[in-house]
């Protein structure tokens, strides 16, 4: 039986300091928003991990509240990608 695989992929406005880790303040980009979970951060320090889609850049979060200073999500679009056999 083939499953689908779908991510979410996150139309957000950056709302942090302006030039931190090359983001502009009021500009939009497109991004997919990865939760490791509490283990991780436990290990790494941080847990939220946001990925630029035109491979640009990466930034850590260490949780919900840290993400939400810095960006505004406006909107979110669910793909599917393939079917996993």
């Amino acid at each position: 039986m083939a499953l689908p695989y779908t991510f979410n992929l996150f139309k957000a406005k950056f709302i942090g300091a302006d030039g931190s880790l090359g983001y502009r303040k009021d500009k939009d980009y497109y991004i997919l928003i990865l939760n490791h979970g509490w283990f991780f951060k436990l290990v790494n320090g941080w847990q939220l991990e946001i990925k630029r889609i035109d491979g640009t850049g990466w930034c850590p979060y260490t949780n919900t509240e840290t993400f939400s200073a810095n960006w505004k999500i406006t909107k979110s679009i669910v793909h599917k990608i393939k079917e996993v056999k």
